[in-house]
């Protein structure tokens, strides 16, 4: 399957799409209690954003899954506020949600009974407080890194634990800034986080690049049909993506 224009069918009862769009209106709702400014301004077409992109590949897991009455397994690790574990696990997934830091599992669990108190569907998801760059206890079918390298103390632990904890077949996504992060509040100073840097870590570890994507066009006011036969793959392609993008997105496997 393309992960820019996966192939995937109702699940569950579910539409992919449609609860990907519901997730997206709940956190907008939501953005002061999840503390994330960024939820509330970011474009709507996220669908085709490094979150979509990555969230297409766990529900056509779900689905492939879903004759052998299996469930795939997802690590968010690095949560915060857990809206992203929140998708995974809306879109089907058993969802683990790990963070460091006390009041960010304190906001991700509240928001995880928030969602369950107001939909009928119960999800699979629990968040706990750790350090991932610790030894992780059990593989996982996908694993998130949302601006770890960029952001984590010790990013490299970090992939060191997931090339060992995952599962063969799985994913590990990868979405970082594309060069120069914007200035903020950071615990540590950041690195600049160029897409052959993010490449070049990542084969050091040992994973397959599947995918380096960068999604600079999420937000065109596109039919997804048009998007994809037209614009998709010039937008995302490395060569205009890497000089224009200001994210990007890698989706990874063991060699």
């Amino acid at each position: 399957m393309s992960a820019l224009a996966p192939s995937i069918r109702p699940l569950r009862g579910l539409d992919p799409r449609q609860t990907f769009d519901e997730w997206w209106e709940w956190t907008r709702r939501h953005a002061a209690e999840l503390r994330d400014d960024r939820v509330a301004t970011a474009p709507r077409a996220a669908w085709r954003s490094e979150i979509g992109i990555f969230a297409s590949w766990v529900a056509e897991r779900v689905a492939q899954m879903e004759p052998r009455r299996m469930t795939p397994v997802v690590l968010d690790a690095g949560c915060g506020n857990g809206a992203h574990a929140l998708l995974f696990a809306a879109l089907g997934a058993e969802t683990h949600g790990i963070d460091h830091r006390p009041e960010r599992i304190a906001t991700a669990s509240r928001a995880g009974a928030a969602w369950s108190a107001a939909h009928e569907r119960p999800v699979d998801l629990t968040f706990e407080r750790g350090d991932v760059a610790r030894e992780w206890n059990r593989r996982y079918d996908a694993i998130w890194f949302h601006d770890v390298i960029g952001e984590a103390e010790d990013p490299d632990a970090m992939l060191v634990q997931a090339r060992a904890h995952l599962a063969p077949g799985g994913v590990l996504g990868v979405a970082e800034w594309n060069g120069e992060p914007p200035a903020g509040p950071a615990r540590h100073p950041r690195p600049v986080t160029s897409a052959r840097s993010v490449r070049s870590r990542l084969e050091a570890h040992g994973f397959q690049v599947a995918l380096h994507a960068f999604p600079w066009g999420c937000a065109l006011p596109l039919s997804d049909g048009v998007f994809e036969r037209c614009v998709a793959g010039p937008l995302h392609g490395w060569w205009p993506g890497r000089l224009l993008a200001r994210r990007q997105i890698a989706l990874v496997t063991g060699r």
